[in-house]
């Protein structure tokens, strides 16, 4: 008890002693900055800003231990071109202009922007992936800008519609304001200019009687506008030395939306318009892919269209009693040509069409009088009473634009009544005719060859009660069809000779397009002695029959024994028979049983004309 009571003064006695020994007093340190001063502007990617020795660190509270969060320092404010409440404007061009990127950041600058001037706007990227740029008016962006890649580099090029004036430009990471990538860039900004002017606010004038004229593509995505005036009914003919570039035109008083895309014709930089009297533009622009280079055109008057687009202005014809032949040029891709003349009652009129005028008669057509214009007839055209027919002539997009003569023809009330005066045709060509009266029978006359299947088919959906017959001029009253009615029928001969054709249908009045078509050498021989040898190692007949009475011969060994035979269709109609061409093999339940080892031959087909034409076939012979 007594110890304690002294343990207070002697604490005191020795505290003043030590004091007494330490010499003079020293300065205190200076205090450090404090964790506020040391945070104030630092990021961190997670966590909380914390001083470590007057270091900013970040430190991860127990969810971002639990999320398994990166917890860094991320930047320390913006010290480019940060927005602020007045913006830096910069003079032009702007040349490799750098600035940093924070996480959602935008950086703006302003340039005084001229209107119907271009503008480029290029930024290359330095650790984020694509710039998001922006040239604004105010505070909206300027629609039609165009965006480009050129390697890392992101090229904004912009024409400024609206007034005269200080303009903005941004820059941020792809997507703008919500990437959370971030880094350096370097940006770049100059004014191209447009010699020609900006396509809806300056048209340069130009001449059309073929005195050239020049431009410039000065940028991707330029396109220069040229002024002309164009004569009712005229053709004009456009002509560049590049292909490469893209037209198209409109008149002056329409609306902006609504130019028209001009096509190259097949000769290469070379187009032809009828753009109707009146002020026109011509918009003169670019592919994305070619060279910023000049260009020169010339536009050419080449006079008044030959024939009328409209029905009402159609070229007056005289009438005629069997051919009328018209004669014209399409001046352009889309142009048409309209005739008329007088027409007789219950005759028919159609085109007469072959490979030198297919691509013309597939796209024109025969207007029937008092129908409403453009309204095609059916080929062939009957009248019901005298009338003026008109034609409309036109070519296919796809076809050469040339001249072209194109007849109709007068197909009368009857084409061929029977073997004697049977009409002219041609193998592969379609035959316009006219079932007039109803019961009417038609006849045509064609060249066939030797061993060649012919099918025979009306067009134009007449597919029930049709007759169609063949006969040799020698011998008219022998029709050399056996089975003649169907949808289609088909014909061979053993010689190449003429041969009249005829067709008829009871229930049909009307035109129709008749169709003898060649399809070919007949696979196999009709008789033993051309008969198709089969080797040994393929045992087996196939092919087709051609006709109702086609009959196919093969010749095949085969051992003394019995064979099972197989076929395709089931009940194929067959022959087998010995060397002598005379003995059947005898045949039980589906077999047949050679006697003796040696040459055989087979037949397949029905003698009596009862095969179904068309149809395919397999023989097949099993030994047991």
């Amino acid at each position: 008890m007594l110890m304690r009571a002294f343990l207070p003064a002697f604490r005191a006695l020795l505290a003043t002693a030590l004091l007494s020994g330490c010499g003079t007093e020293e300065e205190p340190l200076p205090a450090g900055p404090t964790p506020e001063e040391v945070c104030a502007g630092v990021h961190c990617t997670a966590g909380y800003c914390a001083s470590e020795a007057g270091a900013a660190v970040c430190r991860c509270g127990p969810m971002d231990h639990e999320l398994g969060s990166t917890c860094e320092v991320d930047e320390v404010d913006d010290l480019d071109q940060a927005y602020t409440p007045v913006l830096q404007e910069r003079a032009l061009p702007v040349v490799a202009l750098s600035g940093q990127l924070h996480r959602q950041d935008v950086d703006l600058f302003t340039f005084a922007a001229t209107k119907g001037h271009t503008y480029r706007f290029t930024c290359t990227p330095e650790g984020f992936q694509w710039c998001h740029l922006a040239i604004h008016a105010g505070t909206t962006p300027h629609d039609g800008g165009k965006v480009t890649y050129e390697g890392r580099d992101t090229v904004l090029t912009v024409t400024v519609e609206t007034e005269t004036g200080l303009h903005s430009a941004s820059v941020a990471a792809w997507p703008r304001g919500r990437s959370s990538e971030r880094g350096t860039y370097t940006v770049s900004l100059v004014d191209v200019g447009d010699a020609e002017g900006h396509p809806d606010f300056h048209a340069v004038p130009v001449a059309t009687d073929g005195t050239p004229f020049t431009g410039h593509v000065d940028f991707q995505g330029d396109e220069d506008t040229f002024g002309f005036t164009a004569l009712a009914g005229h053709v004009y003919r456009l002509r560049c030395t590049d292909p490469e570039l893209v037209l198209a035109l409109k008149a002056s008083s329409t609306p902006l939306v609504s130019w028209s895309d001009l096509a190259w014709e097949q000769e290469g930089a070379m187009t032809v318009v009828k753009p109707g009297a009146g002020a026109h533009l011509l918009r003169v622009g670019a592919r994305a892919d070619r060279p910023l280079s000049g260009y020169q055109c010339e536009l050419q008057d080449l006079g008044p269209d030959d024939h009328a687009d409209e029905p009402e202005g159609a070229t007056a014809l005289p009438a005629f009693e069997s051919t009328l032949t018209l004669t014209g040029v399409p001046e352009t891709r889309s142009d048409v040509d309209w005739f008329s003349f007088p027409a007789k009652a219950g005759h028919a009129y159609d085109f007469v069409c072959d490979s030198a005028t297919q691509s013309v008669c597939a796209a024109s057509i025969l207007q029937l009088p008092n129908a409403s214009p453009g309204t095609p007839a059916d080929r062939p055209a009957v009248l019901r009473q005298d009338g003026l027919l008109r034609v409309r002539v036109s070519a296919s997009l796809l076809a050469a634009r040339g001249p072209y003569s194109l007849q109709v023809v007068d197909l009368g009330t009857d084409q061929g009544s029977g073997v004697e005066d049977a009409v002219p045709a041609s193998v592969g060509v379609p035959i316009p005719g006219l079932f007039a009266p109803q019961g009417d029978w038609d006849t045509f006359r064609v060249d066939v060859e030797a061993g060649h299947v012919y099918r025979l088919s009306l067009g134009d959906g007449m597919k029930t009660s049709t007759l169609f017959g063949a006969y040799r001029p020698s011998e008219p009253d022998w029709n050399l069809l056996r089975i003649g009615s169907g949808q289609i029928a088909f014909f061979k001969t053993d010689r190449a000779e003429p041969i009249v054709f005829s067709v008829s249908n009871g229930l049909v009045h009307g035109p129709y397009v008749f169709t003898i078509e060649d399809v070919g050498q007949d696979d196999h021989a009709d008789t033993l002695e051309d008969a198709t040898v089969l080797p040994a190692s393929r045992l087996h007949a196939e092919g087709w029959i051609d006709t109702p009475d086609d009959l196919d011969w093969f010749a095949l060994d085969l051992e003394a024994r019995a064979y099972e035979v197989r076929t395709f269709p089931l009940g194929l109609s067959y022959e087998l028979v010995e060397a002598n061409g005379v003995t059947r093999v005898p045949r039980l339940d589906g077999a047949v049983w050679p006697r003796v080892p040696g040459r055989y031959y087979l037949r397949l087909g029905n003698p009596l004309g009862l095969s179904t034409p068309g149809m395919p076939y397999r023989w097949e012979p099993h030994p047991r």
